[in-house]
């Protein structure tokens, strides 16, 4: 993969490959009802698809890529100078890229630098802005996707406290989703509730909850 020595991007790389941050083998519990849901699809030949919400450099787009390899990848991430390495580095394979934000509306979002590198960069949507990156909704990218031949499988979310703007409204998708990868902020953001809307839409739905390699787990309990 392409990278920038001396930034953030080896240690970005070395959590999705080598802590395996992502991958679903590691959970036993559930991880044989997720092979047979992917199973079940690929029968009637439908493939998965996955979106990577923060997709940096696309570490994260390649691994699934490598995993799982019909899937369909959609892959946000709004910083420019991210985006091209993402673009680079996941060329030849089946991974949408967008040069965006996600958040629970459409709009324009900021991206702000707080001094933690490339990975640490911040998208907040501005409401009634005109410039900046665009704001996609995950149900908008959900339709945009369905064709009949894929099928929503798994969101990853790492959006450095954007995750709070996300998971505000318009969270239909959630239910659709078997399964959500999504790490929290709040030890990055003392007192600004940026957890707080995910835990309270998961919250009343038949979700299982994990934890695993600093990465929450929700997985719906009836993969039928």
């Amino acid at each position: 993969m392409s990278y920038r020595p001396g930034s953030s991007d080896p240690n970005v790389i070395a959590e999705v490959f080598r802590r395996g941050a992502y991958n679903l083998r590691d959970y036993p519990s559930r991880g044989a009802e997720i092979v047979s849901l992917l199973s079940r699809h690929a029968l009637l030949d439908e493939r998965p698809l996955i979106v990577d919400a923060g997709g940096n450099i696309g570490a994260t787009a390649v691994f699934f890529s490598m995993l799982y390899p019909t899937a369909r990848i959609v892959s946000i991430e709004p910083d420019a100078q991210n985006f091209e390495l993402l673009v680079k580095n996941t060329e030849g394979l089946d991974v949408r890229c967008l040069n965006g934000a996600v958040s629970s509306e459409p709009g324009n979002a900021k991206v702000t630098d707080p001094g933690l590198g490339f990975s640490g960069l911040r998208a907040e949507r501005v409401v009634g802005g005109q410039l900046g990156a665009p704001c996609y909704t995950l149900n908008q990218i959900y339709a945009e996707e369905s064709d009949g031949k894929v099928w929503p499988f798994l969101v990853k979310v790492d959006i450095e406290g954007g995750e709070a703007d996300l998971f505000q409204a318009n969270t239909e998708w959630v239910a659709q989703t078997p399964v959500i990868l999504i790490e929290l902020h709040d030890g990055l953001l003392p007192k600004a509730g940026t957890a707080r809307p995910f835990l309270r839409c998961i919250a009343d739905q038949d979700r299982d909850f994990l934890s695993h390699n600093d990465i929450c787990v929700s997985i719906l309990n009836r993969l039928d």
